[in-house]
């Protein structure tokens, strides 16, 4: 037999590699032989070379030899993904198949054609014919036609999501392709067979079929199918957990499809490494796969997967708050799913674009979701849409909603639906009667319970259910059971190098559990993933001021704050007798005895050692019990975005400066996008910030001293302008800051065109962002003025000897009488801790929509919880603020009243975080030292213009404006928290 015959033998059983060799061989390559050599190198995924053999053979051939040659070159390019390439080929020879084409010839050429067609993205139309043709074909035509065309028809309804065609199809053709030693078409087939195991959660079966189809792969010498077979490989390492072994399988992959120039399965290894990466929690690295596969499928003219590239690039900017963006992707991504009929994605588009669009538009959006479904021809898509969207309706509380789709999804039954179709419904209903506290659909326990026995090799289901689980372990008070569960949730995490959604909400459960929160928020950060960590740093911050605010006075005073012990009432009665002793010691206008110095600061340190033993955390941690029943979970970005939108409209920005392992991070929330700044400081920025915060009132004035050099060069550093608009002068900054920044005046801060950041903004501070949400939801639409509620003003002016007297505080109180016309003022000597108590013990205290306070405020920051307000016969500690109930603001004219410490947990421990925790909407307060005759000059005109809005943070704005040419320390240092 001749190198030709050997040749052609081994192309009939697809054995390209033998073929070239054989066909290399001979000496004299004639267009015929060209021709063959094109069809190996085809075969071999070498399509460069491929083509520019099959051209040199159409230029040399003729008639239906120059045709069959040219659908061979239409092929090529078919399976190179430049389909706009192969159809005007086929276009061309389609006469010549017509006048002199045999059946066989015509039937080829239909084939290609309408996989031509299928591959541009007309895919219904494709299985609408494929399989009358395929019949025609093993008929009248070629076996290698037939299977071929049957090939691309198991894929057709493996992307269509009806596996059980697929599973008919694969059958049907294995033993054909067999029996003619079809080896490429057989490694195709194995191919298909694994990606169909994999979604059956078959994972011995799919291992034992990508073993089979590599060993085809193998004998044919196609790269081509080795990237296929590495991504399949990639997917189902992916799905088993495996994700360091699951990226080098998608790169060598990708790789490869690289070095063979093929632009589809290019697009595909990247789009396969983006997911992988968005599980992983790297968004950015993500994203970059994403626009680069949407870049290649765009090329190429590859539909299906620019559409889903685009779907994935809007995901990920939702993730990062990136509204607009996000809007724009999925947009375009609908437009195009709709386009080529392809419901099943357009169902979990629509869903997508339902979270993020203007929340009056919410019912069209849900329509168009539904109509999308109903469209949808793909059971097993429409099946993940409804459980996508069922999920969504949980996250959004849409409870009765959400119900009603998982009733939908239980009783329906999809030949389709997979194992992890099963166990998603399955989880989604446990979610909902956890949440709902109700078994109306099914109890959590047995349904955890046997999703238990499924999830097999699947991790990611395996640390939902441990989530799961220890949320109903939390519900039935078994909060050390749940422990266990949380521990086992994070160490699975970290074990997969895995950050997934799950971490949120395993973090919501842990902010309960100190350890557990700490390893979450340090997991968060390892993943480089800033949104996970800020919105359960966030949700932690306002974990126990929230649970404060929403308790009842019972529940306050009897379980969460119980009344003060005799050590800890000895102890503070001992506080503030060495407070009133230094005082006397140092008010005498002479040198201090040395030796009374001494004593008293051994006393203080005795006193220190005592506070450490009767700890102070203690009395800042309500009970654990207490905190578990709070079931109230994070707020996403969006959750953020619709809080904000609803009391300030599109005019605000929202700051937060987050601690992390690095220093900071500096947050940025608008209507439409989000950003995370890390902020390095050196050396003189640490000074700066050091100065600013300083204890000793000697250091601080150093940096707010008349040049202000320390803040400017901390705003260089923050670049405050970058918060706002431009030229925006009622735009809304709300501030969360942590306390190592409580100190620093942001209004006064200098920005590029010689203002102040209060004349740009109207600056409202917040301990957290679910709080600052909390109090946007509360707020009424209109705020009630002052001047039609009832007031208060305490206004003590001798403290018998334990601090200076305050004279020019009679001053405020009268100005406080003529600025509020139904106010109560306790003044001098009336103004003590027994009237206090007696108006709280009654109910009066909590009927006063405004409560000023002129007197002095003790902060201790070395012993917090002794933190008080000096009254004429004693100090009203923090501990006793604790047990008030307020119900409107607050203003208090008295130094560092707004300064706290923030304990491990973010509890804040402080005057100012006591009115907030005792319910107040908003706090006017001093960061600095407050002189009795300023405060009694400044809060008059604050009031006016309280008076005239009832906004405590907008009358602080107009304030400052009016002031922002006088010295700093006159207006920069009073802020407001809340946003009343």
């Amino acid at each position: 037999m001749g190198f030709l015959a050997q040749a052609l033998n081994a192309l009939q059983t697809e054995r390209f590699q033998v073929a070239y060799r054989r066909l290399q061989q001979i000496a004299a390559p004639d267009g015929f032989v060209c021709w063959q050599m094109g069809v190996a190198l085809s075969g071999m995924s070498q399509f460069e070379q491929a083509i520019a053999c099959l051209q040199k053979a159409e230029a040399q051939l003729t008639g239906i030899e120059r045709a069959r040659c040219c659908i061979d070159l239409a092929t090529v390019y078919n399976r190179m993904g430049k389909f706009q390439q192969s159809l005007p080929i086929l276009a061309e020879i389609r006469p010549i198949i017509e006048q002199i084409g045999d059946r066989q010839d015509d039937l080829k050429w239909q084939a290609i054609h309408l996989i031509a067609l299928y591959n541009r993205g007309d895919s219904p139309f494709f299985l609408q014919h494929a399989p009358v043709l395929f019949e025609t074909i093993y008929k009248e035509g070629t076996p290698i036609d037939a299977v071929v065309l049957g090939v691309v028809i198991c894929y057709a309804y493996l992307r269509a999501g009806n596996l059980q065609q697929a599973h008919n199809w694969i059958e049907k053709l294995i033993p054909i392709a067999k029996s003619y030693q079809l080896n490429f078409r057989l490694a195709m087939l194995y191919l298909a067979q694994t990606s169909l195991s994999y979604q059956a959660s078959q994972f011995e079966e799919a291992a034992h079929a990508i073993t089979k189809s590599l060993k085809f792969v193998k004998l044919t010498g196609s790269s081509l199918s080795l990237v296929d077979s590495l991504i399949v490989k990639g997917t189902i390492l992916f799905g088993k957990g495996n994700y360091i072994k699951a990226h080098d399988s998608l790169n060598k992959a990708l790789q490869l499809s690289i070095k063979v120039n093929h632009a589809a399965n290019r697009s595909t290894c990247l789009f396969n490494l983006g997911i992988l990466d968005l599980s992983w929690g790297k968004y950015q690295s993500a994203l970059h796969y994403f626009a680069e596969a949407e870049h290649w499928a765009s090329v190429n003219s590859y539909s299906g997967m620019l559409a889903i590239c685009q779907l994935q690039i809007g995901r990920i900017h939702t993730f990062l708050g990136n509204g607009y963006f996000a809007n724009l992707k999925l947009s375009e991504a609908l437009r195009d799913f709709e386009r080529t009929n392809r419901h099943d994605w357009a169902a979990l588009t629509a869903t997508l674009l339902y979270q993020i669009e203007d929340p009056s538009q919410k019912h069209i959006w849900l329509a168009r979701t539904n109509s999308s479904l109903a469209q949808s021809q793909a059971t097993l898509y429409r099946t993940q849409a409804k459980i996508h969207f069922a999920e969504y309706l949980l996250e959004a509380n849409a409870f009765s909603q959400a119900e009603s789709l998982l009733r939908e999804l239980v009783h329906e039954t999809y030949p389709d639906r997979t194992k992890i179709e099963w166990v998603r419904t399955q989880l989604a209903l446990a979610e909902y009667s956890i949440r709902t506290q109700s078994v109306a659909t099914q109890p959590a326990l047995p349904i955890l319970q046997a999703v238990e026995l499924e999830v097999g090799e699947l991790p990611e289901f395996q640390l939902r259910v441990m989530v799961l689980r220890a949320q109903h372990l939390l519900q039935t008070q078994q909060p050390d059971l749940a422990l266990h569960y949380l521990t086992q949730a994070i160490q699975q995490i970290r074990q997969l190098r895995w950050q997934a959604n799950d971490l949120v909400l395993a973090s919501m459960l842990a902010s309960r559990f100190e350890p557990i929160y700490r390893m979450a928020i340090s997991l968060a950060y390892q993943l480089n993933s800033h949104i996970d960590a800020i919105i359960i740093s966030e949700y932690r911050r306002a974990q126990w001021i929230r649970t404060m605010r929403q308790a009842s006075h019972a529940a306050v005073v009897g379980a969460m704050m119980p009344p003060e012990t005799e050590a800890e009432t000895t102890q503070q009665a001992a506080h503030s007798q060495l407070r009133a002793d230094y005082t006397r010691l140092l008010m005498g206008g002479v040198p201090a005895n040395p030796e009374q110095l001494a004593t008293l600061r051994q006393k203080n340190r005795q006193l220190q050692d005592d506070y450490a033993r009767l700890d102070a955390q203690q009395m800042a941690m309500p009970r654990p019990d207490i905190i578990r029943s709070n079931n109230i979970r994070p707020r996403s970005l969006a959750d953020y975005r619709a809080a904000f939108g609803r009391r300030f409209g599109d005019a605000w920005t929202a700051i937060a400066i987050e601690p992390s392992a690095e220093g900071w991070l500096l947050l940025k929330l608008t209507p439409d996008t989000f950003e995370c700044q890390k902020l390095q400081a050196n050396i003189i920025q640490k000074r700066c910030l050091s100065l600013a915060n300083a204890i000793e009132l000697d250091r601080r004035r150093v940096a707010y001293g008349e040049t202000d050099i320390n803040l400017r060069v901390l705003a260089q550093w923050l670049q405050p302008e970058t918060w706002l608009p431009l030229h925006s002068t009622d735009h809304n900054l709300i501030l969360a800051d942590c306390t190592e920044w409580s100190r620093i005046a942001f209004a006064a801060f200098p920005l590029s065109d010689g203002s102040k950041l209060c004349q740009r903004a109207m600056l409202r501070y917040t301990y957290s962002w679910d709080l600052a949400a909390d109090a946007c939801a509360d707020l009424p639409t209109t705020l009630p003025l002052p001047t039609t509620v009832p007031t208060l003003a305490v206004a003590p002016d001798d403290f018998a000897d334990r601090y200076p007297p305050l004279p020019f505080t009679k001053l405020e109180a009268d100005a406080f009488k003529t600025t509020f016309s139904q106010a109560q003022v306790l003044q001098g000597s009336a103004a003590n801790v027994s009237a206090l108590r007696q108006m709280q013990t009654s109910g009066k205290l909590s009927q006063f929509g405004f409560i000023h306070f002129a007197s002095h405020a003790v902060y201790t920051q070395a012993q917090p919880r002794f933190s008080s307000l000096a009254l004429a016969d004693g100090d009203l500690s923090t501990q006793a603020l604790l047990t008030w109930q307020i119900k409107g603001c607050v203003s208090v004219a008295a130094c560092e009243s707004a300064l706290a410490v923030e304990y491990g947990g973010e509890e804040r421990v402080g005057i100012e975080a006591a009115f907030m925790m005792a319910g107040a909407k908003a706090c006017l307060s001093t960061q600095w030292v407050a002189e009795d005759r300023l405060t009694a000059s400044v809060m008059p005109e604050i009031w006016q213009y309280y008076a005239q809005n009832g906004d405590l943070g907008l009358a602080l704005a107009q304030f400052q404006r009016q002031q922002v040419h006088q010295p700093a320390f006159r207006w920069a240092g009073w802020r407001v928290m809340g946003m009343g």
